[in-house]
């Protein structure tokens, strides 16, 4: 059947859109023809489409709709063109595929979804047409920018069901108004789109399991669960087993590349860790790390046969901080070598170089977990203000029998601010005072001395410590003897800022034994802790309800620090606290200056992590042997702009601290504490006041004209002013007093030869050439002149004289150069010299922060407070406690059974020597004795109390 273009005009029906409105849609009726010829109207109109000008980019595409219609096979295969002029119809085309030949590989998955696909996920992609109509397709098309920059191809469609003679119902084109339209995007428009792809760590990706079995790794014999051994050749079975190494058979390392080579030497030591393993700008990820980063972080998997996956160099902190909290160790491997100094080591091996040293150093320069954690230039800052202590144990018993005496050592260290507490002290058969320790300062990752704890040990620290990371150290090689540790930090001097004389030497020797038993009697044990819900409610595990969480009021990081050990070691002297009684007293009667003082206070960052970050980066002994040190940063730039920015902050954070000092100046020594006076004061040699707060002017002073602040803020580098840096400024006058020497051999040639023109010309190291006219050298050239070149009425020379000058002047230089690189260093260990005086403020403000947090609470308190009152017990007087009217410090956040009634208690006096607590329901019973002793406890802590 052959129709005119205006019979075939008749055909065409306008449907209404149930998705969009009818203004948006232009639909075109397309022969359902094979399309082997084109007709000449068809050429005519896409040669008119092209000479047309594109559409405005503002301008939203329209989504246009093409009809396939079924006719008979004599069909003259023209096409019906729409007379209208519009731009932003005729601009369009379709994308020529058909919607049977669409596949779920041909779709990507960075690729936005549709409006409908968005909101009807589980629809499929492919469409097909109801086996009772004939071939009626409709096709929708999202125009692309190369869609519109070319002329559209159209595919024929084909009917599933031929009929050579359609009824005229069967031509009215129809809709499915319930199937979501399929988008065809371009891979030029998919290749735009992943650029502005960002991989969501929240969301971990999903890996099929046949993907995963997929890779070369999963398959390996040795590799498989069964079969692991250690660095020793153990399998998994034997006791002595170190799930730490792994073996790697010789014949599988053969066979790898260079680099891969690299990547299981160190993960055959680091097998429970992962590895970021520096390539270029790139921390790669390989094998079993790669399946690490697809699940956890949300990586993708590149093309290649083995899984491999990774990220820019500058996103370390986001992804190593995520993997961290979920409990695994990461390892930062970085490159030591540039590819001219891993050629400059080949050439000096003595021998010929193979394939695998011919490939750049590499060094595993951190493993970090959430005990070692430092937070340094490359692993950003925490937001948590509370520490994360990495402990260490070791025990001897005092015999086999289950229940006996032990004897511990610990060393605990809190990596963020670079301190350590060491110690030793005997314990009971409960292991009541190890309970404690580890109640106190809960680790984060505990190291042990494997095969040599108590079975008693062990339970404690599973039944305590059920998400904390465990290490079996291997006695001797990996967790040393007392003997073995001494040796090693005398031999590489590592107190020898702080070991002066012998005296001091045997204090560091004999600290273990500094751990006294007084210091554990001062201390709430961990089952008092736990059972008073002193820091963590039993029941939902955070710090809801707790005598922390209602005492707490610190504005500062290291506030809070310092408020949560006075919290656990409560004084029991009652001079000592009565003093910090007074301390609250006298800040309550100033609240004026204490609101000053807490918005200063606000604005302080944590100095006490400042001080460690700066003092690992002015190490002159990290810089030279740790691998950091040699490491090879693609973001060298940015960094350094950390660093400047990390140490500004600092800076600032100490000028803003010396405002609190002002605003205390004229009452503070008045004050009846002497806690706060040390506090507030500054401690001069000439002043009897007592005054703890050091004097930083000077030194603030010091470093605010060291270097331009804004220069080195924008470039990343440390310009020292003259006077900070002494191998700056000698390198500088060097280079002054040489090319001053120059000048003057300058003028000295010049009136040699009697002419005023000649001059200097050269750069890098061909500088410093006599360029002299050819008129002046008409009677006689110089014999020391040597011609290094000429241009048209002049020559250069070199003489012996300008060639010694350029060496001194070369020399210089590179010193200096040297210098400047080492300047950020330099400013940082010259700050950290005065380290004890910015520790000792940073401590004096942390005292202030915690006496003005207990004042606020005190000055807010809901009900009736009163100052307790401590009396020291004599000869003719027995220890008692007698408390009316007492309320338990949290129940204004916890009580909601109607109206509190406070209690009276009389213990050791008159009116009561013993409480006898009985009845059936113990629950009232047990809350009074929390109650109280609550309350013994934040009295002690120099408050005042609800009453």
């Amino acid at each position: 059947m052959k129709m005119s273009p205006d019979e075939r005009k008749d055909l065409v029906l306008c449907i209404p859109s149930d998705e969009e409105s009818e203004d948006e849609d232009d639909m075109d009726v397309v022969d359902g023809s094979d399309g082997s010829s084109d007709s000449a109207e068809e050429a005519e109109s896409k040669k008119r489409a092209q000479s047309r000008p594109k559409r405005a980019a503002g301008n939203k595409a329209k989504r246009r709709r093409v009809v396939a219609m079924p006719s008979d096979s004599e069909s003259s295969g023209e096409e019906f063109k729409p007379e209208s002029d519009d731009d932003d119809h005729e601009s369009e085309g379709s994308s020529g595929v058909d919607e049977k030949d669409i596949t779920e590989s041909e779709t990507d998955p960075d690729t936005p979804k549709s409006v409908s696909e968005a909101v009807h996920p589980s629809t499929p992609a492919v469409r097909t047409a109801p086996s009772s109509t004939p071939a009626k397709k409709v096709s929708a098309d999202f125009s692309t920018p190369s869609s519109k920059q070319s002329t559209p191809s159209r595919k024929p469609s084909t009917p599933s069901h031929q009929q050579s003679t359609p009824s005229h119902k069967q031509s009215t084109p129809v809709r499915k108004p319930s199937t979501p339209s399929t988008p065809v995007v371009s891979s030029a428009t998919k290749s735009k789109l992943s650029a502005f792809h960002a991989t969501d760590v929240s969301t971990p990706s999903k890996v099929t399991e046949s993907e995963h079995e997929s890779y070369p790794h999963n398959k390996l014999s040795w590799l498989q669960p069964d079969n692991l051994r250690d660095a020793k050749g153990h399998l998994k079975t034997r006791e002595d087993y170190d799930p730490r190494t792994l073996k790697v058979p010789q014949s599988f390392l053969d066979k790898c590349t260079p680099a891969i080579r690299q990547w299981w030497d160190i993960k055959a030591k680091h097998f429970d860790t992962v590895l970021f393993f520096k390539m270029g700008k790139f921390y790669e990820l390989f094998n079993m790390d790669a399946e690490v980063g697809v699940k956890e972080l949300g990586l993708i998997y590149m093309k290649g046969e083995n899984a491999h996956c990774g990220f820019p160099e500058i996103a370390f902190a986001r992804y190593s901080d995520t993997l961290i909290k979920k409990g695994y160790k990461v390892a930062r491997i970085e490159q030591t070598e540039t590819p001219d100094m891993m050629q400059e080591r080949c050439r000096g091996l003595g021998r010929m170089a193979t394939k695998f040293d011919k490939v750049v150093k590499r060094e595993v320069c951190r493993v970090s977990s959430k005990g070692t954690r430092t937070y340094s230039f490359i692993d950003g800052d925490s937001c948590d203000s509370q520490s994360s202590y990495l402990l260490a144990v070791a025990e001897r018993s005092e015999g086999d029998t289950v229940g006996e005496e032990s004897t511990y050592g610990v060393c605990f260290v809190d990596t963020s601010i670079g301190k350590f507490h060491i110690g030793q002290f005997r314990d009971d058969r409960h292991s009541s005072r190890f309970r404690t320790l580890i109640s106190h300062h809960s680790p984060a990752q505990v190291l042990l001395e494997r095969g040599k704890l108590s079975q008693k040990s062990h339970q404690i620290i599973q039944n305590n410590l059920l998400s904390v990371l465990k290490d079996q150290l291997v006695p001797g090689s990996e967790f040393w003897s007392a003997q073995k540790t001494l040796k090693v930090l005398s031999d590489k001097n590592c107190f020898e800022d702080t070991v002066k004389d012998k005296k001091m030497q045997m204090t560091t020797y004999k600290i273990g034994q500094t751990l006294s038993k007084r210091w554990f009697q001062r201390v709430l044990d961990g089952i008092s802790l736990s059972n008073l819900e002193i820091l963590q409610n039993s029941l939902t595990g955070d710090q809801d309800g707790t005598l922390l969480e209602r005492l707490d009021r610190c504005s500062t990081p290291f506030g809070k620090r310092l408020f949560r050990q006075w919290l656990c070691a409560p004084l029991c002297n009652p001079n000592s606290i009565n003093d910090r009684l007074n301390a609250v007293e006298d800040l309550m009667e100033h609240q004026d200056q204490v609101t000053e003082a807490v918005e200063v206070l606000k604005k302080l960052p944590d100095l006490e992590r400042f001080l460690s970050k700066i003092h690992s980066l002015g190490s002159l002994r990290k810089s030279e042997d740790h691998p950091d040190g040699r490491a090879i940063f693609f973001e060298d730039a940015t960094y350094g702009k950390r660093k400047i920015l990390d140490f500004l902050t600092t800076l600032d954070g100490f000028q803003d601290a010396g405002d609190i000092l002002k605003i205390f100046q004229k009452r503070a020594p008045k004050f009846k504490s002497k806690i706060l006076r040390q506090s507030l004061l500054l401690e001069r040699e000439d002043d009897n006041k007592g005054g703890r707060y050091p004097d930083l002017k000077e030194h603030l002073d010091l470093f605010d004209n060291a270097f331009d602040k804004k220069k080195a803020k924008d470039a990343g580098a440390i310009v020292p002013r003259p006077g900070v840096d002494e191998d700056y400024d000698e390198a500088l006058r060097d280079i002054k007093a040489t090319q001053r020497k120059f000048d003057e051999y300058l003028e000295k040639q010049r009136r040699r030869l009697g002419c005023s023109s000649i001059k200097y010309w050269g750069s890098a190291k061909n500088r410093f050439q006599l360029e002299v006219p050819e008129a002046a050298l008409s009677r006689k050239t110089p014999e020391e002149y040597e011609l290094q070149s000429s241009k048209k009425g002049f020559k250069r020379y070199w003489t012996p004289v300008i060639t010694d000058l350029l060496a001194d002047l070369i020399t210089a230089e590179d010193r200096r150069d040297v210098a400047l690189k080492d300047s950020m260093r330099r400013v940082f260990h010259k700050f950290d010299e005065h380290y004890k005086q910015w520790d000792q403020a940073v401590q004096c403000l942390a005292v202030i922060d915690v006496l003005i947090s207990l004042s606020n609470f005190s000055m807010a308190g809901e009900d009736v407070m009163c100052r307790p009152e401590f009396v020291e017990p004599t000869k003719d007087t027995k220890p008692f406690i007698a408390i009316e009217n007492g309320r338990h410090p949290c129940i204004v956040r916890t009580f909601s059974g109607g109206d509190y009634i406070p209690n009276h208690t009389y213990i050791g006096t008159s009116d009561g020597s013993l409480a006898n607590l009985t009845g059936d329901d113990r629950r009232p019973s047990q809350q009074h004795t929390t109650a109280h002793y609550a309350a013994c406890i934040s009295l002690t802590l120099e408050c005042t109390h609800p009453r």
